[in-house]
Parts: structure tokens; C-alpha cells; sequence
């Protein structure tokens, strides 16, 4: 493109490749001068990246652990643990388990796009939510 000004602009479009031509800013099959502008548009699709999240059902259930008449520990109760993902408008569920209120750390990799919207729920309850920015370099979040 000998004599001609060229621009690339990105745009995405979640319905095509990564890298493709969306349009340009001149017709297929006109003429034009030398020296004239020609803008291409390239689709550009935001990268999935991950992140961690760790929760402490211990601490976001306050469980204190209680001993029988013989000086025993009691089995902690259950609780049904839901971790839920928001990326991109689309929320989908990463984590449901029965687990023992004494439970400290569930590690769970989450990904998506950007930020995202983390939600942990206990026993059907929305007990603790935060935004994490998977761009950040410390894409780390503890829910306790």
C-alpha cells in the first residue's frame, strides 16, 4: 500500500476470530487518490485470565467448635457451600459442596474476563461478595 495512510483500530466481536478484518473504512473495488486515509478495523477479544479465590466457612459461620458430656469434640454441622462467577453478564456456578462448618480454606481457580463478581453463599445465603479485576497482578481474593 504504496502511498497511503493506514490506521488499525480494534473492536471485539465475540462471534469472530481473534485477529480478523471487521470492516475498513474504504469500499471494495474503489478508486482512490494517493495519499488517502484508510482505517482498518481488527477484532480484539479480551483475554480469559484467572484468579483465586479461598474461602473460610470456619470464619464467615463463626463456628466454634463444642464438646460433648465425655470432653469430645462434636462433628461440626454441615452447610451446602455455592461459589457463583459473573464474566461478561454470564454467572455460572464454580463450586457446590456439603462441607464441615470447621472447613478454613477451599482454594478455588476462577476465571473470566476483567472483573468479575465473585459470590459465595452458605447454606442458600449470599454471605460474601467482591469484584476482582483479573487484569490486577495480585488476583487473590479470601472470603472469611
Amino acid at each position: 500500500m504504496h502511498g497511503f495512510e493506514v490506521s488499525v483500530t480494534y473492536e471485539e466481536d465475540t462471534k469472530k476470530s481473534n485477529g480478523v478484518v471487521l470492516k475498513q473504512s474504504l469500499e471494495v473495488g474503489k478508486t482512490v487518490d494517493e495519499g488517502s486515509k484508510i482505517v482498518i478495523t481488527v477484532n480484539k477479544l479480551a483475554e480469559i485470565k484467572k484468579g483465586t479465590v479461598n474461602v473460610n466457612v470456619k470464619s464467615i459461620t463463626k463456628y466454634k467448635p463444642e464438646v460433648d458430656e465425655d470432653g469430645e469434640e462434636i462433628p461440626a454441622d454441615e452447610v451446602e457451600v455455592m461459589v457463583k462467577v459473573t464474566s461478561a453478564g454470564t454467572e455460572d456456578t464454580v463450586y457446590k459442596k456439603k462441607i464441615g462448618k470447621d472447613t478454613e480454606n477451599i482454594n478455588l481457580t476462577v476465571q473470566g474476563v476483567g472483573t468479575i463478581t465473585v459470590k459465595v453463599y452458605v447454606s442458600g445465603i449470599l454471605e460474601r461478595q467482591t469484584q476482582m479485576n483479573l487484569n490486577d497482578t495480585n488476583t487473590v481474593w479470601t472470603a472469611e
